[in-house]
């Protein structure tokens, strides 16, 4: 392609930044080295896609459950500076607000929340959540009941209202049988793995509980939630990227109950994650122009398309076709 999906450089600038920041928390003779980074990928983060703007507030919660409030303010502060700089000079140079303003309401940053916001493509978003959540974690499914124990009928029963929501939204839009059961039995997988992390940790005594990493994974995993549901043009598997993490630790808190089945589950998810990578890959050289049986005395010839296929238009032979510019002399051939 030729423009890149800015989801795993905002992920990679949020964790990164995250982690130098507990290391510059820590002190020692390399902190400010620490806080150094921490910032610069903070801003990294939040010039590679607007969710960045987010982590500035568990910056300031890390610092704040260290007794470092004021610490936490001022690089929370320094984070967001330079983006409203930004803002500021796209509004003294070219007197327009950036995200509200586009070439086409449509595409602007209120024109998608707008269309996310509507009820409809909101129960959708949060069926398909589920699902993405069940493909991400259905592995874990078994060890977490088991680390359940006898609590494991709650997160049961909440699951069981899960799956009768997930397949009341799901019955209206599948195709085939197939699509039905299997679209059905991962937001099933979802919704169990989610609600037993959450059901197990409110059975958590009070005084055992973490409780600076565990406010800041909620907050970050019920941030993205909201996202997903709300704000978020569509469903998207990027967009749920950021929420893997924090419920990633959540499971691992509870890892130490029959590790074997927890290690199993993470082989299996290791071995799903590189056979969809696979099927990627695949599926991105069937959008290889070149490999298709084309004319060969066709000279240029016009590609119409998005994704892979941009990729092909920078080679000669190939040229992306432009709305109103071949009017009085149209391509000979166009690919679609």
């Amino acid at each position: 392609a030729t423009s890149l999906m800015a989801d795993v450089p905002l992920a990679a600038f949020w964790l990164a930044a995250l982690a130098f920041w507990e290391r510059a928390l820590d002190g020692g003779e390399f902190r400010k080295i620490w806080t150094a980074l921490t910032w610069l990928c903070a801003v990294a983060a939040e010039i590679t896609a607007y969710q960045g703007l987010g982590l500035p507030v568990l910056l300031f919660m890390q610092a704040s459950f260290r007794s470092r409030w004021r610490l936490g303010v001022v690089m929370a502060l320094a984070a967001w500076l330079p983006f409203f700089l930004w803002v500021i000079e796209v509004w003294r140079a070219y007197h327009i607000m950036p995200m509200l303003q586009a070439p086409r309401t449509e595409l602007s940053l209120l024109g998608e929340v707008a269309h996310g916001l509507q009820w409809p493509l909101a129960m959708e978003k949060t069926w398909v959540l589920a699902m993405y959540l069940g493909i991400a974690f259905g592995f874990y499914l078994i060890p977490t009941l088991f680390a359940l124990g006898k609590r494991r009928t709650g997160a049961l029963v909440f699951s069981a209202m899960g799956w009768s929501l997930a397949g009341m939204g799901h019955l209206s839009n599948a195709n085939s049988l197939f699509q039905l059961v299997w679209g059905f039995l991962l937001m099933a997988l979802g919704w169990t793995v989610v609600l037993s992390l959450f059901s197990s940790f409110s059975q958590h005594p009070k005084a055992t509980r973490p409780v600076g990493p565990t406010a800041i994974f909620l907050v970050w995993t019920a941030g993205f939630v909201l996202f997903q549901i709300g704000p978020a043009p569509f469903a998207a598997p990027r967009y749920v990227l950021l929420l893997l993490p924090p419920l990633f630790l959540f499971l691992m808190a509870h890892s130490h109950d029959r590790p074997g089945l927890w290690k199993l589950a993470t082989v299996g998810s290791v071995l799903l994650g590189l056979l969809v990578a696979r099927a990627e890959f695949n599926f991105a050289q069937a959008q290889n122009l070149m490999s298709l049986d084309l004319p060969k005395d066709s000279g240029v010839i016009h590609v119409v398309g998005e994704m892979g296929i941009n990729a092909s238009t920078q080679h000669p032979r190939f040229e992306r076709l432009v709305p109103k510019q071949h009017q009085d002399h149209p391509p000979e051939y166009v690919l679609i």
